[in-house]
């Protein structure tokens, strides 16, 4: 009855407001419609949400990270190659990850961040019905989940509305600070993370503010649009959309190692290092390769 009643609200304010909204400023309805239904799902369930989820504000999300070391995981096609004792030893220092690898089931995640949908032709919905299976995953079954907690976070909302988190669950709202290539990460959350080449700078941004002291980047390899959980030759829908192959250099390749050759100086001024761990990564170039000693 209750959810009956806020659909009712939903649909009168909406309305209501981007005929008034449109009228002023002139801007286009269908995105104005979305962030008007964001900012009313907001306040409807935000209350229940506190309720329902273990909401972190930056003080207590730092006390989620147990090491000095932090491994974050692309999609790449190279997590194949790795072997589950260097998975292992990967789980001894702190984990995140972001997109995709929420399909995986090897590697226990500590973090995993939220923003748009990778898949820019896949519907909200689409996208919420898979990721409830794939974090029924016991690999999940303790993480700390960085939801994007802007005015446009539709993704991140529309899975706190529909509940797909489990009750308690650790829940971090971050924002973003930039989506400029040429600006750099703040050293605290408050700052916001920055958002430019793709999502992993987000996480790269979070790491930095999390001032962890080593970073290191797994299955980011950008030679090829291949991914771990595809056949090795098999072109994933979205970039046969996009009218590319799996054996194309990835989209991200050029904009990803811009921005991480500026971010690298900064980071060694402040004792930071940031690895890849792939060899043949394109960022294997800019960056050193971690190895396990």
């Amino acid at each position: 009855m209750v959810k009956k009643r806020g659909n009712n609200i939903n649909t009168v304010i909406q309305n209501k407001l981007s005929l008034v909204v449109n009228k002023v400023f002139n801007i286009n309805t269908k995105v104005l419609e979305i962030n008007i239904r964001i900012i009313i799902k907001k306040i409807i369930y935000s209350r229940v949400w506190r309720t329902s989820y273990n909401f972190l504000n930056d003080t207590k999300v730092l006390e989620k990270k147990i090491s000095d070391t932090l491994f974050i995981f692309g999609s790449g096609y190279s997590l194949n190659s790795i072997s589950s004792h260097e998975f292992s030893l990967m789980e001894k220092c702190d984990t995140l990850s972001f997109n995709w690898f929420i399909c995986q089931n090897f590697l226990d995640i500590d973090f995993h961040l939220i923003r748009e949908p990778s898949d820019p032709n896949q519907k909200t919905s689409e996208f919420i019905e898979e990721f409830k299976g794939f974090i029924k995953n016991n690999k999940f079954k303790n993480t700390t989940y960085l939801l994007q907690y802007d005015l446009r976070a539709e993704t991140s909302i529309e899975l706190l509305s529909n509940f797909v988190f489990k009750e308690g669950t650790s829940i971090y709202g971050f924002s973003t600070k930039s989506r400029g290539n040429k600006s750099l990460p703040s050293r605290d959350l408050k700052g916001g993370l920055i958002h430019s080449a793709g999502t992993l700078t987000d996480c790269i941004s979070f790491a930095y503010a999390m001032r962890y002291k080593k970073i290191i980047l797994v299955g980011v390899d950008l030679y090829d649009r291949r991914y771990f959980w595809l056949n090795d030759n098999e072109t994933r829908m979205a970039d046969i959309d996009r009218g590319a192959k799996c054996s194309h250099t990835h989209n991200t390749a050029d904009p990803i190692i811009n921005v991480m050759k500026l971010w690298v100086d900064e980071f060694s001024k402040n004792g930071v290092e940031l690895y890849v761990y792939n060899k043949k990564s394109l960022l294997a170039k800019y960056l050193p390769v971690f190895k396990f000693k």
